[in-house]
């Protein structure tokens, strides 16, 4: 509402906080972003949760950064890394081809 008595218009996309305050409704500390933008910002300012923080996570940095290296040696099946840290290949596959944990820059696995 705030957004709309500012601008005189809702927002195309989303109406996102600069301050991070939930309750604030400063015209000045509101802005319309994508889903994509409000993402970003989220990560930029620590507010979402991956990889460990997760509640769900199955996996650890420390194994994920190992996942890496032996896939990247060539010398192990995405299967045999599905059984040896009891997730499933698809799981083990979104890893390597960076479709989760991405947050984990490559250099580590070096």
């Amino acid at each position: 509402m705030s957004y709309f008595l500012a601008h005189g218009k809702w927002p195309e996309n989303y109406a996102c906080h600069k301050c991070d305050n939930p309750p604030c409704v400063r015209p000045a500390h509101i802005f319309d972003a994508t889903a994509k933008v409000n993402m970003e910002d989220m990560v930029l300012k620590g507010r979402g949760s991956c990889g460990e923080q997760r509640w769900n996570a199955k996996l650890t940095k420390v194994q994920i950064v190992e996942i890496k290296a032996a896939h990247a040696s060539g010398d192990v099946f995405q299967r045999e890394l599905a059984e040896k840290y009891g997730v499933k290949r698809k799981a083990i596959s979104d890893i390597v081809r960076l479709k989760t944990w991405k947050h984990i820059p490559t250099e580590e696995i070096k």
